[in-house]
């Protein structure tokens, strides 16, 4: 604003000089050209001025020169009264072309200035795309950001997190959140919310709000000028843009290293397996040859499990669990199960209850007995009183009276390796339940942990039915 107030000052400086100018070169010529020839010098103040200053400095210019015009060229003169009414079609003629000249020169003034507003735009958007290309995380896109927006705009400008919205002011704070919230800018000069002392401006990447970064001006005026709210929505999608780009190189790396982990993790866990299995065969052997050999056998066998449980582990995560589902009687599948976990349970009491009208379920017959086993060993190994299994629907319970799991943490205990202090899932290798979750879900059942009202806790698989 000060820019154009000056350059308008000058403009109509220059237009009263350069008309006294003509006025003196026609004073010299009127005896030798005519008066419509003179008019056409005066033509030349109002270019000279509207090129400089614009439509006002050159309607100054054509008001000007048709007053010296009339004084120093037209009969009678050094008056302002003419004696020919030819000269006064000459005089509002001259006025009126003047005028016209004045507002054409005007406009491609204007015009020059807006193209050339619009080339220094484009230049300051481009440096900061080259700037973002160099950029290594999201705290510097942001930085940059910020500094071309403060020097395009002359603004204050800043970054603003969600703690930092808690202004004092209610309706910059109210401003802000509604940015946030709707993905559009608020607050001064944006038409939402106009009262604000700033200006908000969301950066959404990928549909999610990043940043939001706050603009503001000493004198309180809107921080962006009319006719140039594009380059700065052009200046935060870069910024957005590249943002979003980091973040999916930084989600991409994550997953890279996840999958690192998960291979090594599966290639050590099948390698332990197997390394382990061989003399764990020979110790069985030699346990059930020697007399009052039960307590090796019991060790082992549950060695064994451990180990079935690590190999388990390593096929799900390598994507090589052969699956093959048919109709199972869990009648069936439970009596099996309890047979084979006689000597885990050592004595201790289980309960089963099955529905009459109990339907056949899909599941593998070969993932059902592991899941069910490690169930059954899961309630043995982290309660001392009795057990109870039933099955209702499509649905088996395994229920123990242990201290039961961390409340929030009921879905946690299905993740591998994970154990929890002072409850019943403290101890032991963490991956029994692991195996329960990853082979349900091979087969199509969904499996979930809640706490006993009384203590202990039951975990339920819902099958689907055949």
């Amino acid at each position: 604003m000060p820019d154009t107030l000056a350059s308008h000052r000058i403009g109509i400086v220059v237009a009263l000089a350069s008309v006294a100018a003509v006025a003196g070169v026609a004073l010299l010529l009127s005896p030798y050209l005519g008066a419509g020839s003179l008019a056409l010098l005066f033509i030349l103040p109002v270019m000279l001025a509207a090129a400089q200053g614009g439509l006002v400095a050159g309607l100054v210019a054509a008001g000007s020169g048709a007053v010296a015009f009339n004084f120093f060229v037209i009969e009678p003169r050094f008056t302002l009264r003419i004696a020919d009414p030819d000269n006064v079609a000459t005089t509002l003629v001259l006025l009126l072309v003047a005028a016209a000249v004045s507002q054409l020169a005007g406009r491609l003034r204007a015009a020059r200035e807006a193209a050339e507003a619009l080339a220094a735009d484009q230049r300051r958007l481009a440096a900061l795309e080259r700037a973002l290309t160099d950029a290594g995380d999201h705290g510097a896109a942001l930085a940059l950001l910020i500094d071309a927006v403060a020097g395009a705009f002359a603004v204050d400008a800043a970054a603003l997190g969600e703690p930092d919205i808690a202004d004092p002011a209610p309706l910059d704070r109210a401003a802000g959140e509604w940015a946030l919230a709707n993905g559009e800018a608020a607050g001064r000069g944006s038409g939402v919310i106009d009262a604000a002392d700033r200006l908000y401006v969301p950066l959404v990447a990928g549909g999610e709000r990043v940043a939001l970064i706050a603009l503001s001006r000493a004198d309180g005026a809107s921080p962006v000028p009319t006719g140039r709210g594009g380059l700065l929505r052009n200046m935060v999608a870069a910024a957005a843009q590249t943002i979003g780009r980091l973040r999916l190189s930084e989600q991409q790396a994550a997953i890279r290293e996840e999958r690192r982990r998960s291979e090594l993790s599966a290639a050590l866990l099948s390698s332990v397996g197997h390394d382990l299995r061989t003399p764990l065969t020979v110790i069985l052997g030699e346990g059930q040859a020697l007399q009052g050999g039960a307590t090796i056998v019991a060790e082992a066998q549950r060695l064994a499990r451990r180990i079935d449980n690590l190999l388990g582990m390593a096929r799900v995560e390598g994507g090589a669990v052969a699956v093959a589902i048919e109709p199972v009687d869990l009648t069936d599948a439970v009596a099996s199960v309890l047979d084979d976990a006689a000597g885990l349970l050592g004595g201790r009491t289980v309960s089963v209850t099955i529905a009459p009208d109990a339907p056949l379920v899909r599941a593998d017959p070969g993932l059902l007995h592991h899941v069910l086993l490690n169930l059954i060993d899961n309630a043995a190994k982290f309660s001392t009183g009795p057990i109870a299994v039933s099955v209702a629907g499509p649905v088996l319970t395994v229920a123990d009276t242990g201290p039961g799991i961390p409340p929030g943490h009921e879905d946690d205990v299905f993740t591998r390796f994970r154990r929890f202090a002072g409850s019943d899932r403290e101890g032991g290798s963490g991956l029994g339940l692991a195996i329960v979750r990853a082979f349900s879900d091979a087969f199509g059942a969904t499996v979930t942990a809640t706490n006993r009202p009384g203590g202990g806790a039951i975990f339920s698989v819902a099958f689907r039915s055949a």
